[in-house]
């Protein structure tokens, strides 16, 4: 199932965690009107964007130890719950105060899903491969009788 999230729907190669980068750029787009309805200031909207961007990158080095230690695909769905209620919780917040703790949250959790997602994502077969390992399976099948 995790390979599945990483490599992406219908054999398309996109990463799990594009989703992080999709909504890290739907922020961006969407600034002036959160500054607008939170009534945000310049530094407010500063800290929108970079108490996400320090999070990530304060925790990066951390959730790639987290995923050689613990195992990468606890980490990966640790991270993406994360993300998923700090997405909820920024989604639903009512003060600036709010969105920008969302938003820190959602940088700690991407910290956890990008270092698994990349180590996920080298081990997945390239179709050269995976064609190998199925004609090698199906002659193993084959001379064990099984189907």
């Amino acid at each position: 199932m995790v390979a599945a999230l990483i490599a992406g729907v219908g054999g398309t190669r996109w990463p799990g965690c594009a989703a992080a980068t999709l909504d890290n750029s739907i922020v961006n787009v969407a600034l002036p009107s959160i500054q607008r309805d939170l009534d945000l200031g310049l530094a407010g909207t500063a800290w929108d964007v970079n108490g996400y961007i320090l999070s990530f990158a304060v925790l990066l080095l951390t959730g790639g130890r987290l995923a050689d230690s613990s195992g990468r695909r606890r980490v990966f769905l640790v991270g993406l719950a994360g993300f998923t209620g700090a997405s909820l919780l920024a989604g639903l917040a009512p003060s600036a105060g709010m969105l920008i703790a969302a938003r820190v949250l959602q940088g700690f959790s991407v910290a956890l899903m990008t270092p698994p997602t990349l180590a996920i994502y080298q081990t997945l077969p390239t179709p050269r491969k995976a064609s190998r390992v199925g004609r090698r399976s199906r002659s193993v099948r084959g001379t064990s009788g099984s189907r």
